[in-house]
């Protein structure tokens, strides 16, 4: 059995009530790129789409998640508000467009920076697994934008301190899961390495619709820096 299958065998969105309202703690959301589709200002968020199976029209707010890597299917981050939809465990999703950005008189990294801050303020946190002796990793399940916290420094550096490590080795298989491992547990352990590896590998496969990569990221001090190539 996998760490994460113990809980659920798919991720599991919240309930579409739960998705526009406000974060816990008496913050709100920021809501100058806001937009009201007759249900209230809904808020802009990051979202992680898989290029294997998504294509950004040439006028949606869209960028790769990393520059660089030769690897085929690099998720793209959209921009998007998150729209209850009743009767579905999941959220529809209104992509932005360059004319919303054109009539706030704002700019894509307005947007994005807004969005990015958003994200920060769900609730959302790590869970500690060993699935072997010695062999510790991090999963945050609990939040529809789980996987969008590769974004999310200070959730990330929340990671690094529970790990005891600046550097970590995170998966960002589907939709709603985050993963992370040791850089030195990774780098010296043959077979935790592995096991990390077919795990990210075995969520991506079995997501469908909501698979997001099955790369392995290296994250240094909160911040994304690279993709690491395993055999």
């Amino acid at each position: 059995m996998w760490p994460f299958d113990k809980k659920k065998a798919s991720p599991q969105p919240p309930t579409p009530e739960a998705v526009p309202a406000a974060p816990a703690g008496g913050a709100a959301f920021h809501l100058t790129c806001a937009a009201d589709l007759g249900q209230g200002p809904l808020p802009v968020f990051p979202l992680l789409m898989s290029s294997a199976a998504f294509t950004p029209a040439p006028n949606q707010l869209a960028r790769p998640l990393i520059v660089g890597p030769k690897l085929p299917g690099i998720p793209w981050v959209m921009i998007v508000h998150l729209i209850p939809t009743p009767g579905s465990p999941a959220p529809s999703r209104a992509f932005l467009r360059k004319e919303r950005v054109d009539q706030l008189g704002k700019t894509v990294k307005d947007f994005e920076a807004e969005a990015l801050a958003n994200v920060a303020l769900r609730t959302a946190t790590w869970e500690v697994v060993e699935p072997s002796p010695g062999a510790k990793m991090l999963t945050c399940t609990d939040d529809y934008l789980a996987a969008e916290r590769i974004l999310d420094p200070a959730f990330l550096r929340k990671g690094h301190g529970m790990l005891g490590e600046k550097s970590m080795v995170v998966g960002i298989p589907c939709r709603g899961q985050l993963c992370a491992t040791p850089l030195a547990a990774f780098t010296q352990g043959a077979a935790h390495a592995r096991t990390f590896k077919m795990l990210v590998e075995h969520l991506h496969a079995g997501a469908g619709e909501t698979a997001i990569a099955p790369w392995l990221f290296l994250v240094i001090d909160g911040t994304l820096n690279s993709i690491l190539e395993v055999e």
